[in-house]
C-alpha cells in the first residue's frame, strides 16, 4: 500500500486532514517523533476495503513517540473508519496515546458496516434482517433485536481480541431514504507505554432513521498497552436504537465489543466504559439488543531498560556502555548489553558481542560496562536487554558512538638516560604503537 513518512514530529493544529486506503492496499502513516491533533483538528483514516495479505489492518497511523488527541481551547477529534461493506479496520500504534480533553477523542460513530437501506439486509457477519416490513437490528458483542419476524443479526468476533466492526441494522419498507443504522467502527490501538484517557472513545452503532428500520451494532475497542490510565474517561461500543417516530420501531443495535489490556491500571472512579444494547423503540421485548462484552486483562509485565547515558570514554580502543533498568516490571530482572559493528535490532545472536550484567537488578540503578577491543574509526551499535519470568524488552532502539584515529604511543619510561658522562647521553625510549598509520618520531630536548 501506500506509505507516508515524516521523519520528526508533526502537529496538526486547526483544519482536517485525510487519509486514504485504496482498493486492497492499506494506506500506512509514519511519523518518526509526536503525532499531535490540537485546536480543532480532526484526522480521518479511511482503511482499505479489506486487509490486505500481509497485514491485518486496513489502515495503520505509527507515531514514534507520542499520539496525542486534545489541547488547546477547542475539541479535537481522529476518526478511524471502517469500510463500509468489507469491514477493514485502522490500527494505531504509539509510544504513548494521550486523550486529553473531554471535549475530544477517538470517534467512530456510525463508522462500520452499512445499513440496510428501503428494504434492504444490514451488511456485516450480523447484519440485521428485512423480512416484511420491518428490519432485525445488527449484531455483533450482542445479538440484534428481532421485530416481528425479522431476525435480529447474530453475535460474532472475539471478546478477548475484538476488531471487527459492528453490522447494520435492517432497512424498512417506509420509504426509500430511511434507512437502518450503520453500525460501530474500530479503536484499535497497541500502545508500548501509557495510555491516557480524559475524554471519549466512541464506537457506537448509529440509529435508524425512521420508524420500522432498526439500529446499527456497537464496534470495537481494543487497547494494549503497559499503563492504562483514566479520569472522566467515557468508552463506549453501544448498539444504536430503533425509530419508532410514531409508530412501531424495529430491532434494536446489539451491543459491541470492549477489551482493555494492560500491565498496571490508574483507572478512576470517573470513567465510563459500557457495550449495552440498545432498548429503547424496540417492536416488542424480542426487539431489544443483548449486550456486548467488556473484558479488562492483564498482560505480563516485562521489564523496561534503555541507554541511558549512552556511551562514554571513547577511546580508538574501548568504550564504557551505559544503561539503567526503568521499570523491573514484576519480577527480579537480568540484563545484558549487546554490541557489535552493525546493529542486529532483537534478534540476539546477529549481535558481535555480549556483556552481562551478573545477578539481577532494581530500577533506576546506572549499569556501565567496559569494552575492549575496539578499532579505531569504527562504528558501533549497542543495545540493553531485560529479561524477567515474564518476558523480555529491549531498548526502543540501539545506540552508536564511533572511535577515534588511533594515534601512537610513546614513552622515556622503559631505559631513560644511558652512558651518560660530561659531555653526552643517550636518550632512550619506546614507542608503543603506531595507532593506525606509519609513525615518524623525534625527541626533544635541552637544559
Amino acid at each position: 500500500g501506500t506509505t507516508f513518512r515524516v521523519n520528526g514530529s508533526m502537529w496538526l493544529d486547526e483544519g482536517q486532514l485525510h487519509l486514504f486506503g485504496q482498493d486492497t492496499n492499506a494506506v500506512v502513516w509514519s511519523v518518526g517523533g509526536d503525532l499531535v491533533a490540537t485546536n480543532d483538528a480532526w484526522l480521518y483514516i479511511y482503511a482499505a476495503n479489506t486487509n490486505d495479505a500481509t497485514a491485518d489492518y486496513g489502515a495503520l497511523v505509527a507515531a514514534g513517540s507520542n499520539l496525542v488527541i486534545g489541547g488547546g481551547t477547542l475539541s479535537s477529534w481522529v476518526y478511524p473508519l471502517s469500510d463500509p461493506t468489507n469491514g477493514g479496520a485502522p490500527l494505531l500504534r504509539a509510544r504513548n496515546l494521550s486523550i486529553l480533553a473531554t471535549n475530544g477523542g477517538i470517534d467512530a460513530f456510525g463508522l462500520g458496516y452499512q445499513s440496510g437501506t428501503n428494504r434492504g439486509n444490514g451488511w456485516g457477519p450480523g447484519g440485521g434482517m428485512f423480512s416484511g416490513i420491518y428490519g432485525g437490528g445488527g449484531g455483533h458483542g450482542g445479538k440484534g433485536g428481532t421485530a416481528s419476524g425479522s431476525q435480529g443479526g447474530s453475535s460474532y468476533g472475539d471478546s478477548n481480541a475484538p476488531v471487527n466492526s459492528g453490522s447494520g441494522g435492517g432497512g424498512s419498507d417506509v420509504s426509500s431514504t430511511v434507512r437502518g443504522g450503520v453500525g460501530g467502527g474500530v479503536a484499535r490501538m497497541e500502545i508500548t507505554r501509557t495510555v491516557t484517557v480524559n475524554g471519549r472513545i466512541r464506537m457506537d452503532g448509529r440509529a435508524a432513521t425512521d420508524w420500522r428500520a432498526a439500529g446499527g451494532a456497537g464496534g470495537s475497542v481494543y487497547v494494549r498497552c503497559r499503563t492504562f490510565v483514566t479520569s472522566n474517561a467515557w468508552v463506549s461500543a453501544e448498539g444504536g436504537e430503533a425509530k419508532a417516530n410514531g409508530g412501531s420501531g424495529g430491532g434494536g443495535g446489539g451491543g459491541g465489543r470492549v477489551a482493555i489490556w494492560r500491565s498496571f491500571d490508574q483507572t478512576n472512579n470517573g470513567h465510563t466504559v459500557t457495550a449495552r444494547g440498545a432498548t429503547n423503540n424496540v417492536y416488542d421485548a424480542n426487539g431489544i439488543g443483548t449486550n456486548g462484552t467488556v473484558v479488562w486483562g492483564w498482560l505480563p509485565a516485562v521489564p523496561l531498560v534503555d541507554n541511558a547515558g549512552g556511551a562514554t570514554g571513547v577511546t580508538c580502543v574501548s568504550s564504557w556502555l551505559n544503561g539503567m533498568v526503568t521499570s523491573t516490571g514484576t519480577a527480579a530482572t537480568a540484563v545484558s548489553v549487546f554490541w557489535g559493528t552493525s546493529d542486529a535490532s532483537t534478534n540476539r545472536a546477529a549481535w558481535g558481542h555480549t556483556n552481562d550484567f551478573p545477578g539481577t537488578w532494581a530500577e533506576g540503578v546506572p549499569l556501565s560496562t567496559n569494552v575492549v577491543g575496539l578499532s579505531s574509526k569504527t562504528t558501533y551499535y549497542y543495545r540493553f536487554y531485560g529479561t524477567n519470568s515474564e518476558g523480555e524488552a529491549w531498548t526502543e532502539s540501539a545506540a552508536a558512538f564511533t572511535t577515534p584515529p588511533g594515534i601512537p604511543v610513546i614513552s622515556n619510561a622503559v631505559q631513560g638516560a644511558t652512558n651518560i658522562t660530561l659531555t653526552s647521553a643517550w636518550l632512550n625510549g619506546d614507542l608503543t604503537s603506531t595507532g593506525t598509520a606509519a609513525t615518524a618520531a623525534w625527541v626533544m630536548w635541552g637544559p
